[in-house]
């Protein structure tokens, strides 16, 4: 994985499960994309704030490396971060005041405009983060297609007309680029490492597919009380996890495995390891056998836009994109 060797990936993440309206739920994890592990999980309600959530406020060791999604934005767990040693990116908040790497303010939307119309597609600078916080970092644009610009407009007036407002003309103009911020140096990650860490955070997404794919995690009785329907998550959950530790053990070391094909295999075996779970010799003849099957669970690699596993082992690839 293009990480330095001292670096441990975190990513908090989170995903709806069980009920509605008032019983609501949602799942928060920490997790830590090189070992797989589920570092914390939490529960809570569908409607709390992701930036409050415990998730957002676990300690991780330092020398630790935690890629954040826009809910956790926040400048001052950054801040905390970098005191404590550890390195972080996060896609850009809009209307954070930006300035250059001399602390002068910089009109953030002009200037990279400017570097657009000049045939920049990506640019790769020195910013100070926060009008009271002064956060020296890095900031990395990538400017999209157009299309792709139009399809986010639309959905930015969409959102806006949801809730009874009109879109900005800056916001709209934001949706030129994906903008990514972080502390960590060029010579520490490449520009094209920080955005293949940072799409990364979509194998969360894809761990919350298998959990509610293949574990029916928020399937429940039509009738069922709100204390059912938590029941019946803490139930799954712990089958979840069980799952999940059989695949880490069985194709974690493994860069292009696919936990989606995986997950099928090992759903194909729950009788057979239920019928073992009483004998421990047949439980780990069982588990052996799986392991070998699981191990042929895998992506294939492309030529023409690599494979997220890809991507991983040498960033360099992703320069087709710009």
């Amino acid at each position: 994985m293009a990480l330095p060797d001292d670096y441990a990936a975190q990513f908090p993440g989170c995903g709806g499960t069980a009920g509605s309206g008032r019983a609501a739920l949602k799942i928060q994890l920490l997790w830590e994309i090189l070992s797989g592990a589920v570092r914390r999980l939490v529960i809570e309600s569908g409607k709390s704030s992701d930036a409050l959530s415990p998730i957002a406020q676990e300690l991780v060791p330092a020398g630790s490396l935690m890629v954040f999604d826009l809910g956790y934005f926040c400048l001052d767990r950054f801040r905390r971060l970098i005191g404590a040693g550890v390195s972080w990116v996060s896609r850009l908040q809009f209307g954070v005041t930006v300035y250059d790497g001399a602390g002068r303010g910089l009109s953030l939307l002009d200037d990279l405009q400017r570097r657009y119309d000049a045939g920049q597609r990506l640019i790769d600078i020195t910013i100070v983060l926060g009008a009271e916080h002064r956060l020296g970092c890095r900031l990395i644009a990538v400017r999209v297609p157009q299309e792709t610009a139009a399809r986010r407009r639309q959905a930015a007036h969409a959102k806006a007309a949801k809730h009874g407002r009109v879109a900005s003309q800056d916001y709209l103009r934001w949706q030129d680029g994906t903008i990514f911020v972080t502390d960590c140096a060029a010579e520490r990650l490449t520009w094209q490492a920080v955005i293949v860490l940072y799409r990364t955070r979509w194998q969360i997404e894809l761990l919350f597919k298998v959990w509610k794919s293949h574990n029916g995690l928020v399937a429940h009785r039509p009738e069922a009380s709100p204390q059912e329907q938590l029941a019946m998550v803490y139930a799954k959950l712990i089958g979840a996890l069980v799952q999940h530790w059989v695949l880490l053990t069985a194709t974690w070391t493994h860069n292009d495995r696919s936990l989606m094909k995986a997950a099928a295999t090992l759903r194909e075996w729950i009788n057979n390891l239920a019928e073992a779970l009483d004998d421990l010799k047949k439980l780990t003849d069982v588990l052996e056998r799986l392991q070998e099957i699981l191990r042929g669970d895998r992506v294939e690699r492309r030529r023409k836009k690599p494979s997220h596993f890809q991507l991983l082992e040498n960033p360099e690839l992703l320069e087709w994109q710009i």
